[in-house]
């Protein structure tokens, strides 16, 4: 594993391969890597953002750094895509373990849309991601807050297991990360994905509440 550490956000931009910066003043790190299809990421390095980066406090520094290492780990343990609710969710999990941050507070520009009707209604996807089209804040806490809740309710290892069944998944005709979590949802958890949703849902508005 590498780290980069450009100069500026317009080198950042570069070593993203954009012609441009929009939304990339979101982004305070990012996890770059080849990843070949049954094959275990090789040579990833982690690109910071030098003026996201720094205009974060410590614990906010750290939890960037320690969300990319997860994501290095587990690219280079695992052979399958997972949805990136689940990779990002679970870095940040890690990320914020031992920190003792109350959730509202951290999530709270996620909080802030459930009060007012605009909360999610499904699990972050690939273009709530995207820093050029939306605020990605809200669905980087939504991501955390599910895998957390799924913690809360079945334990740290199962949550693992879980992680580790999707991304043991055969890539044979490149299949749908989504879909093959949503399958392992009753084999892990005794529920399915949907059910998991509605409660997560419900979880939120629970938060909203505080």
């Amino acid at each position: 594993m590498v780290l980069v550490t450009p100069s500026t956000s317009e080198q950042f931009a570069r070593l993203l391969a954009r012609s441009g910066g929009e939304g990339l003043d979101q982004v305070a790190a990012i996890t770059q890597g080849v990843v070949e299809a049954g094959q275990q990421a090789q040579g990833d390095r982690v690109v910071i953002n030098p003026t996201a980066f720094t205009a974060l406090q410590p614990a906010g520094r750290r939890v960037v750094i320690t969300h990319e290492l997860t994501h290095v780990a587990t690219r280079s343990s695992t052979d399958s895509p997972v949805p990136i609710w689940l990779a990002e969710g679970m870095a940040d999990y890690v990320g914020y373990s031992g920190l003792d941050l109350p959730r509202e507070r951290v999530a709270r520009e996620l909080i802030t849309l459930v009060r007012t009707g605009k909360g999610p209604t499904r699990l972050p996807t690939d273009v709530d991601f995207d820093p050029a089209q939306s605020k990605i804040a809200p669905s980087y806490s939504a991501s955390w807050l599910a895998v957390s809740r799924l913690v809360d309710l079945y334990g740290r290892a199962r949550v693992v297991a879980f992680y580790r069944l999707v991304a043991s998944a055969p890539t044979a005709g490149q299949a749908d990360p989504d879909a093959t979590a949503s399958l392992a949802f009753p084999r892990s958890f005794g529920v399915t994905e949907a059910q998991f949703v509605e409660g997560w849902k419900r979880y939120l508005g629970t938060l909203a509440l505080r």
